[in-house]
């Protein structure tokens, strides 16, 4: 068992009673006022004083198993953590808590009837530590827990809970209500308690799979995501049984934040992602690939991120090429790349180039603030690096054994690095210099290089500034990669404007291709697209594309006042993290 340390975005100590068990009972979900009121029902190991973490929460009582009150404290708002909650943990270590979360919980989304099929919609974004904003709780990804659910939803609504075991509905309340009940068998931490509730349908893809979303996009999701089930069985050959028991998905509307959130047995997804040309593929096996590389084995604290995103980089990659192709894999894996070089950029134009370090000094910062592709692409490199040293045999042993003993913890930076010495040796991990990829900025000069055929050919045609031809063969993923690839210092409008008419990308179906378009032109100062730009901001609210779009924009003053002016009309329909994200780029 890791020995837990203090998480600096915790209220909660180490030396405290924690949980390991939660009824959480959800009464209502007001559409109007945008709260939400519930009893979270908490079992701990032991009893005495304890902590938990709180944001806006209006705690309206502390009861013990016989309903009795039991006293509590509310620290002072703090920017980062929120609030402080104080209580002593009875003898029979069972605490129940009732409180109603605030209309701006950063943890939440709720979305009227028009953008979400006709019904409204509410959703929760847990990660990092927004959980605290709709269920008080330990909000420390060190600490796991079982759980149980009940959600009264209105009866023609449906209500899903990422949890593997769904207990059905009870009959209609007289109100026109009912309560859904699901079943957490498997131990988590807070940042993965997630549901959402709207007008949602679903289409079975395997005996354990099926996928959501609302009732216009069901089919065509269904149809994307058609190759679940083997997906998941190449997943099993490379790290072992699927750990979960289930692996559903749902399909959220255009404000979701991310490309995927891995909330374990109902992964959510951005409706990007439904391209008809299954290019979107990689995110779905990315937040598959969390089941072994997070939802399993998960960092103990948020300067561990990249034992998360880094892993399951590595864990897509494996399962894509195989799925695919190694060439067709890379070329994705070179996407990837190019975004984390614009962070990089942004991060050494900014003075914050500590933030390109895998576990960088932020325990003072929420890490919302500083998401980055850092920890996806270099901390997979780093597993990359290892690989390449003692060959993919010996690595694949590794990883079983990572995994085998680890699964169900969380584990801290050094614990993975003590772990890297004692199964693959000291020798080993000198020459790839781990811990120089870890607590150093920027990559170091023995990182490996991504090359294939098929990358080969797209950086000719970027550095030759070669238009490719609208009859070629090339995916939409070497087509978005010969758009990032472009040269930055040469780009110019004219020659956007010569791409515009020669591939007519701002109409593209593909929306990662017309994002990356839309990124260069305005790069470019390609100003005959920012009617397109303002459609796009207004239309999607997933943080990859929303980010280097207001950056291009803000780079000079006039797109600077323009960025300003979408975001005010726009923001209505983002996320709060998203909301809070653009305010930071805008700054």
């Amino acid at each position: 068992m890791e020995h837990l340390k203090q998480d600096p975005h915790s209220f909660y100590s180490p030396d405290q009673p924690k949980v390991i068990n939660l009824s959480w009972g959800i009464h209502e979900l007001d559409t109007i006022s945008k709260q939400l009121s519930a009893t979270a029902t908490w079992e701990f190991d032991t009893f005495g004083p304890t902590n938990f973490d709180t944001r806006e929460l209006t705690i309206e009582a502390i009861v013990n198993s016989a309903g009795s009150s039991i006293p509590f404290e509310l620290g002072e708002p703090e920017k980062v953590r929120g609030q402080r909650l104080s209580f002593v943990v009875p003898e029979n270590k069972i605490v129940s808590i009732t409180y109603k979360t605030a209309p701006t919980a950063s943890g939440l989304q709720w979305m009227d009837a028009a953008l979400a099929g006709g019904q409204p919609l509410v959703y929760t974004q847990g990660e990092a530590i927004n959980a605290r904003s709709y269920v008080p709780c330990q909000d420390t990804p060190s600490i796991k827990f079982t759980a149980k659910y009940s959600i009264r939803v209105p009866e023609a609504l449906r209500g899903l809970i990422a949890a593997a075991e769904y207990n059905g509905r009870t009959g209609t309340d007289g109100q026109g209500y009912c309560i859904e009940n699901w079943n957490m068998p498997y131990p988590i931490p807070a940042y993965l308690l997630a549901f959402a509730v709207g007008n949602l349908e679903s289409r079975e893809l395997s005996p354990r799979s099926q996928v959501w979303a609302l009732p216009d996009m069901v089919d065509a999701c269904a149809a994307e995501f058609k190759d679940i089930e083997k997906l998941m069985l190449i997943g099993e050959g490379l790290f072992g049984p699927y750990p979960f028991g289930r692996q559903d998905f749902l399909v959220l509307p255009p404000a979701f934040p991310y490309g995927g959130m891995e909330n374990p047995c109902l992964s959510f997804l951005t409706p990007a992602l439904i391209t008809g040309d299954g290019s979107g593929i990689g995110t779905l096996i990315h937040e598959m690939a969390h089941a072994w590389t997070g939802n399993l084995v998960t960092n103990a604290d948020w300067d561990a991120f990249w034992l998360n995103e880094g892993w399951t980089v590595w864990a897509e990659q494996r399962i894509l090429e195989m799925y695919s192709s190694a060439d067709e894999a890379l070329v994705d894996y070179k996407l990837l790349e190019s975004e984390f070089n614009s962070d990089c950029a942004a991060y050494k134009k900014n003075d914050q180039w500590e933030y390109t370090k895998l576990s960088p000094a932020a325990d003072d910062i929420d890490p919302d603030d500083i998401f980055s592709r850092v920890a996806y692409f270099k901390g997979s490199l780093l597993l990359n690096a290892l690989e390449e040293q003692v060959g993919r045999e010996r690595f694949a042993k590794f990883v079983a054994k990572y995994i085998d003993t680890f699964k169900f913890t969380s584990i801290y930076v050094e614990t993975f690095l003590n772990f890297v010495v004692a199964e693959l040796g000291q020798e080993v991990f000198d020459t790839v210099r781990v811990r120089e990829w870890v607590y150093e900025p920027g990559l170091p000069n023995n990182a490996p290089v991504l090359e294939s055929p098929l990358i080969t050919e797209v950086q000719k045609a970027a550095e030759s500034s070669e238009i490719p031809s609208k009859d070629n063969v090339w995916s939409a993923s070497m087509l978005q990669l010969w758009l990032e690839l472009l040269p930055r210092e040469s780009l110019t409008a004219n020659f956007m404007a010569r791409v515009d008419q020669a591939l007519n990308l701002r109409n593209q179906a593909n929306i990662e291709v017309r994002w990356s378009f839309l990124v260069a032109a305005v790069e470019a100062g390609y100003i005959e697209v920012l009617p397109d730009v303002e459609a796009f901001l207004n239309a999607q609210g997933r943080m990859k594309y929303l980010k280097p779009l207001y950056r291009a924009l803000a780079e000079t003053p006039e797109g600077k006042q323009f960025a300003l002016e979408i975001f005010a009309k726009a923001k209505a329909g983002y996320h709060p993290v998203a909301i809070s994200t653009i305010e930071n780029v805008l700054k």
